[in-house]
């Protein structure tokens, strides 16, 4: 490794240890706080820290936020937190607990959640255990959103202009091509599912596979920033895309198609929603990912296949595939 390498490494070292430091001062005098220390700073970012700590004698995990909002941000959270917490405190389905907030210090305390992130769970899962992972997270986020929904029309200008927008001149050929053929599957689509009905709903809003842990058959969820109303059909996107094919696996829209039969039986989409809003919404992430992860070679290797899949699909009316 580099001197430049280990300058970085220490560095970064630095700025957590006083990071902790920081925060292990600004509670040392709050009520409730007398038995609390940082075991680890586990991310840093300009706009929060998230700390691995001991409170009391047992695991918690702090996330400080910083700037102009992060009184807002924390109220929000702890929000959004009790309310989940009425009907998914037990069972095999959860959230994870706010403990203390301290909005004027950017502070919010959650329980530490046990268990792995589901990702690797499903990843190192066979067929059959791997499915009802698949539908647990479809039954999870089944419930965050079931209190919340409301009927609107699928408009999607917005992101097929969003995606256009981007420029991608400085981008490698091969990579170039599979961009502007999205951008053509992807208006393809809305123009066949404009004015489609969709369920708007209080989601989480970034539903991904490592935001949620599972252990012992209970899965939790995680990393929850406040009531995020958007379409459900954008959250699904977000879950399935992000979840790794197995080796061979037949696909559909770019994803499993095993994935995507386990995790529709679980019924946290509209059926009219399934071959209609969810493909489009899997094709605007590919293309976002593909544009941000360019310079993953490893990355791009797995998506071009998913992406050739996923723009030789035919257009079916609502459910007409799923």
């Amino acid at each position: 490794m580099s001197d430049l390498g280990l300058e970085t490494i220490g560095e970064d070292l630095a700025r957590r240890q006083a990071v902790a430091a920081k925060i292990a001062d600004l509670v040392r005098d709050l009520p409730g706080f007398e038995n609390f220390s940082v075991s680890e700073v586990l991310k840093l970012s300009p706009i929060a820290a998230v700390l691995l700590a001991r409170l009391g004698g047992e695991k918690v995990i702090v996330k400080r936020h910083f700037g102009p909002n992060a009184a807002q941000v924390v109220q929000n959270a702890k929000a959004e937190l009790d309310f989940l917490a009425q009907t998914m405190a037990v069972g095999p389905l959860q959230i994870n607990r706010c403990l203390r907030a301290l909005p004027e210090y950017g502070l919010i305390v959650l329980n530490h959640v046990k268990g792995r992130p589901i990702r690797d769970v499903i990843a190192e899962a066979g067929p059959a255990k791997r499915q009802k992972l698949l539908r647990q997270a479809g039954e999870w986020l089944a419930l965050y959103t079931a209190p919340r929904r409301r009927a609107s029309v699928f408009g999607p200008g917005f992101w097929v202009n969003q995606a256009c927008d981007q420029d991608i001149g400085g981008l490698p050929g091969n990579v170039q091509t599979a961009v502007v053929a999205l951008r053509q599957a992807l208006a393809r689509r809305a123009e066949a599912h404009a004015g489609h009905p969709i369920i708007h709903a209080a989601t989480h809003g970034d539903f991904v596979p490592t935001n949620a842990i599972f252990a012992k058959g209970v899965m939790t969820g995680i990393d929850v920033q406040g009531e995020s109303w958007q379409a459900i059909s954008r959250d699904v996107a977000r879950f399935l895309q992000t979840v790794r094919p197995p080796d061979r696996a037949q696909m559909i829209y770019g994803v499993a198609l095993q994935d995507w039969q386990a995790f529709h039986q679980s019924g946290a989409l509209p059926p009219a929603e399934i071959d209609t809003t969810l493909p489009f919404f899997i094709g605007a992430i590919m293309h976002d990912r593909l544009i941000s992860k360019v310079d993953d070679d490893e990355y791009i290797g797995l998506l071009q296949p998913r992406i050739d899949n996923y723009v030789k699909m035919p257009i079916q009316a609502a459910g007409g595939l799923g």
